[in-house]
C-alpha cells in the first residue's frame, strides 16, 4: 500500500516517513516517537498485520485502564 492509498483509506491517520535510512531500530523508534502526536502511538512493522477490530479493542482497553502505559503482542 503506498502513501496515497493510506491517505485515502485512513484520512485521520498521519503517516510519518523518513526520506533517509535512520539505521538501527532504536534510532527509528526514537525518531518516530519524537515526530508522533496524539493520545496513542502505534508502531507497526511493515511485515505485521492487524486482525480485524484489534486496534479498536486495544484503544478501548487503554481508555478503560488509564494505568496501562504500553501494550504489545510478542
Amino acid at each position: 500500500m503506498d502513501r496515497r492509498q493510506i491517505e485515502q483509506e485512513f484520512p485521520d491517520v498521519v503517516l510519518i516517513r523518513s526520506e533517509v535510512n535512520l539505521g538501527s531500530l532504536d534510532q527509528q523508534t526514537t525518531w518516530a516517537f519524537q515526530a508522533a502526536r496524539g493520545r496513542y502511538i502505534v508502531l507497526l512493522n511493515s511485515d505485521a498485520f492487524l486482525a480485524e477490530g484489534s486496534l479498536q479493542r486495544s484503544v478501548e482497553h487503554m481508555d478503560r485502564n488509564p494505568q496501562a502505559g504500553l501494550g504489545g503482542d510478542g
